[in-house]
């Protein structure tokens, strides 16, 4: 069960000069929602704000449209684990 694995899920919904991001319960509950820029400052930006909402270390991230307007964030995120 997801629940067992890790603490929080967090998604990203991309687009081209924004990304909505939100930490939820791995029951799918939210804890927290935020909007970030699509470049270098936002992402450093949403990996800090990552630690500070979320409720422990093991997260699961999924990241949409990685080979489009995500590849940014998911190279920034490769490079600096949360």
């Amino acid at each position: 069960m997801l629940a067992e694995l890790v603490d929080a899920v967090v998604g990203v919904d991309i687009h081209r000069d924004t990304h909505q991001v939100e930490i939820a319960l791995p029951n799918g509950a939210p804890i927290a929602v935020t909007t970030i820029s699509n470049d270098t400052s936002g992402f450093a930006e949403l990996l800090a704000w990552i630690v500070d909402h979320a409720p422990g270390p093991r997260l699961a991230m999924s990241i949409e449209g990685t080979r489009s307007y995500g590849i940014g964030l998911a190279r920034a995120r490769r490079m600096r684990p949360a």
